[in-house]
């Protein structure tokens, strides 16, 4: 009888959806548009470099490198459920093709800017995982990651104190910059 009643409540608590906090969608949005504003100015004015022309702008890349993208993660985090439904796994699936679809597009146009200039540029094989260049949709396979691991992470006694050690670890491994990324944000996003 009490075993009834407890998978009957956690029935109702499952179907039970938590309001939309609209904090949580506006902060998202304003990251999302310092995320393109960030990338932006590195493009086109080089601010990222020490003897970059623009001094404004590296004032403002300074600012923004260690506090976009953490946020970013720890939003999204927030966001993010540890309970993997059907209709999770389904947009996780839709994020993972997302993910390659970016992944094929910035690999064709890459290969497209190479050859116009004439310069080599192997078109096979196509590297979706482990591209030669930085990639800038690394977030997506980060957060698709981050989610199919969460149900595993948050049963542990000290989540956050594992994910700790996971980002400290990555700091010392040569994985490359793509792959560090999804190991370095991961407290931000387990936070």
């Amino acid at each position: 009888m009490a075993d009834e009643t407890r998978l009957r409540s956690d029935e109702v608590r499952s179907q039970v959806r938590r309001p939309r906090v609209a904090l949580f969608d506006n902060a998202r949005s304003v990251l999302i548009y310092l995320v393109v504003l960030y990338h932006s100015a590195v493009v086109y004015t080089s601010a990222d470099r020490p003897d970059s022309p623009i001094a404004v702008w590296s004032g403002v890349l300074v600012i923004l490198k260690p506090v976009v993208m953490p946020s970013f993660c720890l939003v999204s985090g927030h966001l993010s459920n540890a309970e993997l439904t059907p209709k999770r796994v389904l947009g996780l699936c839709q994020l993972a093709v997302t993910f390659l679809i970016f992944q094929a597009l910035y690999h064709a146009n890459t290969l497209l800017a190479y050859r116009l200039n004439k310069f080599d540029y192997d078109a096979l094989p196509l590297h979706i995982f482990s591209p030669p260049l930085q990639v800038v949709s690394w977030f997506l396979a980060a957060l698709v990651l981050w989610r199919l691991l969460l149900p595993v992470v948050a049963r542990l006694r000290f989540p956050l104190f594992f994910s700790l050690c996971v980002g400290v670890g990555a700091i010392f491994t040569d994985l490359g910059l793509n792959h560090q990324n999804l190991l370095s944000f991961f407290p931000y996003f387990v936070a």
